[in-house]
């Protein structure tokens, strides 16, 4: 019998939500098209689909499902999304997330309080990817008891805009604004992580291009989750998760034996090719944009999707503080 894990397939799909409401389909094409996933083996006949939302300011977005089988619902947050609305994805990737600005939390927020006040709190939160890094804000700020994430971004990088930016007299005012606002989300997410009493679990692969680099940065990187780095799951995207390792995090949710050997300790360490590639990208800013950008969807060849974003701020800066903890 094949294993549909509800969590990871709900974080899957969420992304192929999002593309249908930007070409502005209805609820009937998407229950349509989630039906003949279901009669196809791609995802739980139980996950019947509610509502969803997109963010037109930041790209944020999700989807709300009912579990019929477990009665609860799993709210699915959708990570960065290269076939749609990339550009206002990554632009979120960047300032909300590596320089702490947190932008993009509020429409998010909005939804969960929408469907939490109408279905109740029984409420599984899901997402990879950037859909993860929502997760962990939406799941302390109302302490939801239970959520799942995959292949997560973090809730921010300690001193961002420090890292990202150096002050000039051109930039000083940009600058200042920005260390405000990181300081004033740093703060709001810390007071709610010390009342936190929910769970968190963070799935995530040995050889995921952006938690083996947020790994180097050590507790630089802020996350409130319980971690799993998964054997043979892949790289960045859910595909090869689903995979290899659906039995595994079923088990491991469930409270299940599961089999510690498919567990590592740590993440795979940049290799020597990989460090001699970061220095050659960290002397040419396009190539550190790029660089930066391809941790967030596991692939390269995204710079021509990019446009302006990233111009005021300086990459290779950050790339080369990199290297200098990885030697």
């Amino acid at each position: 019998m094949t294993i549909l894990e509800p969590t990871i397939h709900a974080a899957k799909i969420t992304y192929q939500v999002e593309a249908m409401r930007l070409v502005n389909s209805n609820k009937k094409v998407i229950v349509n098209f989630l039906d003949l996933q279901k009669k196809l083996g791609f995802f739980p006949k139980e996950l019947e689909y509610i509502s969803s939302f997109y963010d037109s300011k930041t790209g944020s977005s999700g989807s709300f499902f009912e579990d019929r089988k477990r009665n609860n619902y799993i709210l699915a947050y959708t990570g960065t999304n290269p076939y749609t609305d990339f550009q206002k994805d990554f632009e979120t990737d960047l300032y909300s997330i590596a320089l702490g600005q947190g932008r993009h939390y509020r429409a998010c927020i909005n939804f969960y309080k929408k469907v939490r006040d109408r279905y109740g709190d029984n409420i599984i939160l899901t997402g990879h990817s950037l859909g993860g890094n929502i997760v962990q804000r939406v799941a302390v700020e109302f302490n939801v008891k239970r959520s799942v994430i995959y292949n997560s971004a973090p809730l921010y990088i300690e001193n961002g805009v420090e890292l990202f930016m150096d002050v000039s007299p051109e930039n000083k005012n940009l600058y200042l604004k920005r260390l405000r606002r990181y300081k004033k989300n740093k703060l709001a997410i810390e007071s709610k992580i010390a009342d936190f009493s929910g769970e968190i679990l963070h799935f995530s692969s040995q050889d995921d291009i952006l938690n083996r680099i947020m790994a180097v940065l050590k507790d630089e990187t802020v996350y409130c989750c319980k971690n799993y780095i998964l054997k043979n799951a892949g790289k960045h995207s859910l595909k090869a998760m689903i995979t290899n390792s659906q039995q595994l995090i079923c088990n491991i949710i469930e409270g299940k034996e599961y089999e510690i050997s498919a567990l590592a300790e740590n993440y795979s360490l940049p290799s020597k090719l990989e460090t001699k590639s970061m220095l050659q990208v960290a002397s040419n800013g396009d190539l550190s944009l790029e660089y930066f950008a391809s941790m967030f969807i596991g692939s390269s060849g995204v710079l021509n999707l990019v446009g302006t974003i990233g111009q005021d701020v300086d990459i290779s800066k950050f790339i080369r503080y990199l290297l200098s903890k990885i030697e």
